[in-house]
């Protein structure tokens, strides 16, 4: 019996580390666009935030997957600052700066909202450690709309 447990339990462990390696759901892969701008762009992967900003800057930032299911992927990102002479320029961080993280919660819109015959979309909410608030209701966190095209048109 105790073989039995242990094989299971080595068994359910290889699972969730699959599951940090890989999303359950692929869409969460495709590339996503802002509803609000076309030209805001995210892409993420089970170990980095990849965007893109209106302006066209570029940059990534590492992450830990902290939540893989088929309606939710949460991210905890390092946090990238803005250039504090131009709000809109992403910036490297100094070295000697502490690193600040935030966690990124990407959720598929129900179906009752999913209008689109060859995407979907995905609700984007932000919050950093202090939000308090965030982490006990959702609905308290920054929400952005996001469109990911599944179809081959893309």
């Amino acid at each position: 019996m105790k073989k039995v447990i242990v094989i299971l339990a080595i068994l359910v462990a290889s699972c969730t580390t699959l599951k940090k390696d890989k999303f359950v759901n692929p869409i969460f892969y495709n590339k996503m666009v802002g509803t609000y701008t076309k030209y805001d762009t995210i892409q993420i992967t089970p170990t980095s935030y990849h965007i893109t900003n209106f302006y066209g800057y570029q940059t990534k930032a590492n992450c830990e997957l902290l939540e893989n299911t088929w309606e939710k992927v949460t991210l905890k990102c390092l946090h990238l600052p803005h250039d504090k002479n131009n709000e809109n320029e992403l910036i490297i961080i100094d070295e000697d700066e502490a690193p600040e993280y935030w966690t990124r919660i990407f959720v598929l819109a129900p179906e009752d909202e999913q209008t689109e015959k060859d995407g979907k979309f995905i609700i984007r909410y932000t919050y950093d450690e202090k939000s308090y608030a965030c982490k006990k209701d959702i609905r308290n966190c920054s929400r952005y709309p996001y469109f990911a095209r599944t179809s081959s048109n893309k």
